[in-house]
């Protein structure tokens, strides 16, 4: 397990920080590792977490552009479709799927229900849900 504190946030309008809580997954995925790799890398310190080999912080538009080039080598050929946004949408979908809206929540740091705006359901997903509600009949 690792924890991340954001000093403030978008989602802390009051500037009193906040914690992030990662598990380890165990695979080749895990967060704590990768984590724990980057900072074996780039020598664990205080301060910001994402910075360039001289010591200066990533900026968000850095980050955003970085993500992009790497999707883009992955073949994602609408990478400029993705933003900072992108995360909290992929994981509020994945997290939607299997887990209760109370954990959705508390893992994004929303305080309402302004978390659905961001779930976008699979159309695989929605034609099998289309599939199952057209199974039901009509009872008036």
């Amino acid at each position: 397990m690792v924890q991340i504190t954001l000093k403030a946030s978008k989602t802390d309008p009051y500037r009193r920080g906040v914690n992030i809580v990662l598990g380890s997954t165990g695979d080749e995925l895990c967060p704590v590792l990768a984590l724990t790799e980057y900072l074996e890398e780039r020598g664990a310190s205080r301060g910001p977490l994402l910075k360039h080999a001289d010591g200066t912080p990533l900026t968000r538009s850095q980050f955003v552009t970085q993500v992009r080039m790497i999707l883009f080598k992955l073949g994602y050929q609408d990478s400029q479709q993705y933003s900072g946004h992108s995360f909290r949408a992929g994981a509020a979908t994945a997290a939607a799927l299997k887990v209760e809206d109370s954990i959705i929540k508390t893992l994004g740091r929303w305080e309402s229900s302004a978390y659905l705006l961001y779930v976008r359901i699979p159309r695989e997903e929605l034609k099998d849900i289309t599939k199952t509600l057209s199974k039901f009949k009509q009872t008036s």
